[in-house]
């Protein structure tokens, strides 16, 4: 299956449909007993939103026949030489002010059921452009051994080398893309939303997994409105969130304005030791082991080599804008 991306259709007759049915997806209600799984974030103004929503075609008739019907999966057969099947799905709703998707391949994503080929429908509710923070990739890539870093998404040193192309679309334009190409999504800075439909189809000689895979799924890495309090959801975390807005929740659940306090009062003190009445107040304050910690990834983080066992700078840049952002 040695497939890049295509462009298929530029316009689908069903454009204005799927505005409608991603709004009603969006609005579906948050309570225990739905199959559907929405994800939150916390967007740049300390606000949680809509991140996505999984696992919704088997209770939307309009989704079901659109992501299972005979026009898509007729032009997967013939791009990919065999019958295809519905694996998973979702809408990115990339709302006005959400964040984006670190570089990454999808290959890795879903080892842990099977070792899969498949491939992925990009369908574009909205307009899609660099403002809203849409899609790029690297030509070529899926034939490419691409490295990927502990986080699992792809090594920097490869995304810094490499030059990446803006997939553009207009509302009802359709990408079709490979597991193998390497893509990314910035933030979205426009002041309108960006939502995009992303369906992934397995090869059927693997057997329908949809539905396995999602009730696999619920117990790692639930809804967020399914989480439990003080439970950790760490295994689905590295395995279906990383590189991802969602991951913002996580960080920020418990205490989100003192877990980003920690890293503007530590770099209060980055240019020489405490005296007096700092020390005392450092030593007492109850962030302190944790101000402790961010220091010293800053100064490990200047060592050679570093980067492929740290975490992403990116995963505290975000607390320290969420917060001074809060504070204004």
């Amino acid at each position: 299956m040695d497939i890049c991306w295509f462009v298929v259709f530029s316009h689908l007759k069903e454009s204005e449909l799927l505005r409608e049915w991603a709004h009603e997806v969006h609005d579906l209600p948050c309570t225990p007993d739905v199959p559907w799984m929405p994800y939150q974030e916390v967007n740049v103004e300390g606000k949680r939103v809509l991140c996505r929503t999984e696992n919704f075609a088997n209770s939307h008739a309009g989704f079901d026949s659109f992501l299972r019907g005979q026009r898509a999966t007729s032009v997967l057969q013939q791009l990919a030489g065999e019958e295809m099947f519905l694996f998973k799905e979702k809408i990115n709703y990339k709302l006005a002010g959400s964040g984006g998707f670190d570089p990454h391949i999808d290959a890795n994503v879903y080892t842990h059921v099977k070792n899969i080929k498949h491939l992925t429908i990009l369908a574009a509710v909205d307009n899609i452009n660099a403002a809203n923070g849409g899609l790029e990739v690297v030509s070529g890539s899926h034939r490419l051994n691409i490295p990927l870093g502990g986080d699992r998404c792809i090594a920097s040193d490869w995304v810094e080398s490499n030059v990446w192309t803006p997939a553009e679309l207009d509302s009802g334009g359709i990408l079709i893309f490979g597991s193998y190409l390497a893509h990314r999504s910035g933030a979205n800075v426009s002041s309108k939303d960006r939502r995009a439909i992303y369906a992934t189809y397995n090869c059927a000689a693997e057997g329908d997994l949809h539905d396995q895979y999602y009730s696999d799924r619920q117990k790692p890495w639930p809804a967020t409105h399914m989480r439990e309090s003080g439970k950790s959801y760490e295994e689905g975390r590295v395995r279906y969130a990383f590189g991802s807005p969602m991951l913002t929740v996580d960080s920020l659940r418990s205490s989100r304005p003192d877990r980003c306090r920690q890293a503007i009062y530590e770099c209060q003190f980055q240019g020489g030791p405490f005296r007096g009445a700092d020390l005392k107040g450092f030593e007492e304050d109850p962030l302190r082991d944790d101000m402790v910690s961010l220091r010293r990834w800053d100064d490990a983080a200047k060592l050679e080599g570093i980067e492929a066992i740290t975490p992403r700078a990116g995963a505290y840049l975000d607390m320290i804008v969420t917060y001074l952002l809060h504070e204004t």
